[in-house]
């Protein structure tokens, strides 16, 4: 009878650690973001104006928590909106990882390189931060949170950020 009453304590204790929060809802210009914590994660299902859903993905640790996404995608279209090179050299990682070309079909394959540092950021803004990748930056719409494999995504996969020492930053620019 102990050993039943052990378990049964276990599977409670077990249960409790990965209960769900009620969702919540925020709703934005183009939709809805519903969140649902779960065991240490967050499941994003953002919604378009219609209650379409468009994505649905988990947000942890490593990718950022929803409300960490948000606010980091606030910074980098105001800063992306501003031009301050300054501050969005502090919004990156390094070494960041930038992707430029394409590897669909009957596209010049990928080429990577890596911004050493701030300074080399500043350097070579206008190489890495192409009008393409700035017009997509400004067009982030910071509610539409989507994470996938530890990195959260902004401006359809123009960038992706993680968290590193606590803070969340860009670590790939794909132009």
């Amino acid at each position: 009878m102990e050993i039943v009453k052990t378990a049964l304590f276990i599977v409670v204790l077990g249960m409790a650690a990965v209960a769900t929060t009620t969702p919540r809802t925020e709703r934005f210009g183009g939709g809805e973001a519903v969140i649902t914590a779960a065991g240490g994660l967050e499941r994003v299902v953002i919604k378009d104006s219609h209650g379409a859903m468009k994505s649905d993905s988990y947000c942890d640790g490593q990718s950022g928590s929803y409300d960490l996404v948000l606010r980091y995608a606030e910074a980098i279209l105001r800063v992306a909106k501003s031009g301050d090179r300054r501050a969005m050299a502090a919004l990156m990682w390094f070494p960041l990882r930038v992707n430029a070309g394409s590897n669909r079909a009957g596209h010049p394959a990928v080429r990577t390189s890596y911004v050493k540092s701030g300074a080399d950021l500043r350097r070579r803004y206008g190489a890495i931060f192409t009008p393409n990748v700035i017009h997509a930056l400004e067009q982030i719409e910071p509610h539409d949170v989507f994470c996938q494999d530890g990195m959260s995504m902004l401006g359809n996969g123009v960038l992706w950020a993680t968290v590193e020492r606590g803070t969340l930053k860009g670590a790939v620019i794909n132009q």
